[in-house]
């Protein structure tokens, strides 16, 4: 899953508070009109738009998984983040996500981050495999439409490599010795910090989640993702980046040394959820 991070004056709101925000209440709070070339996007009306496209552009691959929301300004501004889980795999920890900025007060154009690993902030940071912005002028919608449906092409083709992956992952074994050194990787390529590696060892000693129980790459990888939620939030995404494309450079370890196998590393596979979920 991916992050919706609101330290910046931003605040949590559910779907029904959402609704209550209007570009007109917006603009009454403000004591303000919209030029005739600025047309204004409904929050609302945007994210339920989003949810529909993309779930019947993915059709019965995924289901909705949950929502969350966060607004600054007095509503003006929103952050959300719409999540879906895939229906052919069994972990709570992986799926499809899509991160919205949106705005009534000509500060933000509307924006979109989608795929596997999603981080936004209301400090404006908004980042993904994906990405889209367009400002909020004539034509808007027809502009948010056509690129909704790319987005759920994209999607859909990051799911793929993330399901190859994995498979490939599920089926590398290993015993401690195998795992120490792959742990070492992580951490002599920087991608674990002392303290995650502790924690990750932890878990693959005496697992804490199911995930973790099989001997195996994947547990191994679950193992260290649960340890990266301490990461900088700043860095979330790429660190998860770099954590997937040394994990499949792992997967094949024969004679005592890791072979380098040659795999698509372009996903992140990794969650943080800092704002309660939202069915």
């Amino acid at each position: 899953m991916s992050t919706l991070m609101l330290h910046c004056g931003g605040e949590p709101v559910t779907a029904e508070e959402l609704a209550t925000i209007t570009p007109a209440s917006v603009a009454k709070a403000n004591g303000t009109e919209y030029s005739p070339t600025y047309m204004p996007v409904d929050h609302t009306e945007l994210v339920q738009t989003v949810r529909t496209e993309i779930s019947s552009a993915l059709g019965d691959q995924f289901s909705f998984r949950s929502a969350n929301y966060g607004v600054r300004k007095n509503g003006a501004e929103l952050f959300g983040l719409l999540s879906w889980k895939p229906t052919v795999i069994d972990n709570p920890n992986f799926g499809l996500d899509v991160g919205i900025v949106n705005s009534l007060n000509y500060r933000i154009p509307v924006r979109f981050a989608g795929g596997v690993s999603v981080f936004i902030c209301d400090n404006m940071a908004l980042s993904g495999d994906v990405l889209y912005a367009r400002k909020h002028t004539k034509n808007v919608w027809d502009s948010i439409m056509g690129k909704i449906g790319q987005l759920a092409d994209s999607a859909s083709d990051t799911y793929t490599k993330a399901i190859t992956d994995i498979q490939q992952l599920s089926k590398c074994e290993l015993q401690d010795n195998r795992a120490y050194e792959v742990f070492g990787r992580l951490y002599g390529n920087k991608i674990l910090t002392p303290r995650m590696l502790t924690a990750a060892v932890k878990d693959w000693h005496t697992p804490r989640h199911e995930q973790f129980e099989p001997r195996s790459m994947w547990s191994l990888y679950n193992c260290a993702n649960e340890a990266m939620k301490k990461h900088n939030p700043n860095r979330i995404v790429e660190a998860h980046k770099m954590l997937h494309s040394e994990m499949v450079n792992c997967l094949s370890i024969e004679g005592g040394s890791l072979k380098k196998e040659s795999m698509h590393a372009e996903l992140a596979l990794g969650y943080n959820n800092l704002v309660p979920a939202i069915a």
